[in-house]
């Protein structure tokens, strides 16, 4: 009885109006902070500047201009600025010679098919010798398929690129004082050099004249070796590769890992006391780039340096900023508002208390009499 008269009151009914609009006002107020801090949750707080932009890995070379893993890809990814490591990856011929192939099959980047119609085309490429046979690996070429879609200048140059060796692009890497990172593909069980590639690519580093600070050596394949005899190499690894609790073991001093790693594992290994060194790959948009710049990524790997090498304003961080400043804009408006309309709405059901009291205590007295 007592509540249904409260509300019955037309100024009362106003008054809650208010409040329920406030209400609604503040809870959208909440969603939108809890929508800014997931999508900017990669980025510094209000009041603490952007770290410094990642640094370009050229991965494969500059893969978007340029035919992968030729020396042609990284000519061109040392001509853009910020480019400062060149990856790729190591396969061993049958007759001993290291070259650049990412795939484990030639079908997709050579004219295999084409020039050498006798050789099932899903052999393994280190099945293949690279000079002495009726199908050399030398003599492929693996800058056509890329070039069919070029209108440029570079179309003669790319279309006549070979497969390189291993020496042809650690010279290039030498030459610019670049860092390298790579990974090996996986022999066949009864390859002949399965017990070499690892000395036989500590050696042509060597002859190469590379310095060893300059080497980011990524591969499980051989680390214990190189950890005790060419301690200043870099260790890298992934996540999947080594546990965290390996790290300070194993020497670790770079992370190489997909953007797709956990927030919160990025932020892990940035709190370690460690001094790590973190590589993000697969990022080739400027969208992923400002997210991993955001997050103050030392470099990443990318197929798109031609952009991304551009790319020196952060929307990202910007948006995240001016939203942030918004919300704290609106917040004490909205509390404030929100704690008025509780004290006015309280005072009138104090108000309405006190009356209906008063007529209790009046239709008590004629009940009485």
């Amino acid at each position: 009885m007592y509540l249904t008269e409260v509300f019955q009151s037309p100024h009362l009914q106003m008054v809650l109006f208010d409040v329920l609009l406030l209400v609604y006002y503040f809870v959208v107020w909440l969603g939108l902070v809890v929508v800014v801090h997931w999508v900017c949750q990669a980025c510094p707080q209000k009041g603490n500047p952007l770290p410094r932009k990642p640094l370009l890995s050229a991965h494969r070379g500059c893969s978007f201009l340029a035919p992968e893993n030729t020396v042609h890809a990284y000519r061109k990814s040392l001509e853009l600025p910020q480019v400062v490591i060149l990856e790729t990856d190591i396969q061993i011929s049958r007759d001993g010679h290291l070259f650049l192939l990412h795939d484990s099959t030639l079908l997709r980047t050579t004219d295999m098919v084409a020039k050498c119609p006798s050789v099932d085309p899903f052999t393994n490429a280190t099945e293949l010798y690279f000079y002495s046979s009726t199908c050399p690996l030398s003599s492929l070429n693996v800058g056509q398929w890329f070039a069919k879609n070029m209108v440029d200048d570079d179309l003669m140059v790319a279309s006549n690129q070979s497969v390189p060796l291993l020496m042809d692009f650690l010279r290039l890497a030498v030459n610019s004082g670049s860092i390298i990172l790579f990974d090996f593909k996986e022999l066949p069980d009864n390859h002949p050099h399965a017990l070499n590639l690892v000395n036989a690519t500590l050696k042509a580093i060597g002859e190469a004249g590379m310095l060893h600070e300059h080497v980011w050596w990524l591969p499980e394949l051989g680390r214990d070796y190189v950890l005790k005899n060419y301690p200043r190499m870099i260790q890298a690894t992934k996540t999947e590769y080594t546990p965290f609790e390996e790290f300070a073991e194993k020497r670790i001093r770079v992370v190489n890992d997909a953007w797709t790693l956990p927030l919160n594992t990025w932020r892990k290994y940035q709190n370690s006391n460690m001094n790590l060194s973190l590589n993000m790959y697969w990022v080739d948009t400027k969208m992923m780039l400002e997210y991993a710049w955001c997050i103050g990524i030392d470099s990443i790997t990318t197929d798109n340096c031609q952009e991304l090498s551009k790319h020196n304003e952060n929307q990202l961080f910007l948006v995240c900023q001016h939203l942030h400043y918004v919300l704290d804009q609106a917040f004490l408006p909205a509390v404030l508002c929100v704690v008025i309309i509780c004290v006015i709405f309280i005072a009138y059901l104090s108000k309405y208390e006190m009356k209906l009291k008063a007529n209790g205590e009046y239709l008590q007295q004629h009940a009485d009499e």
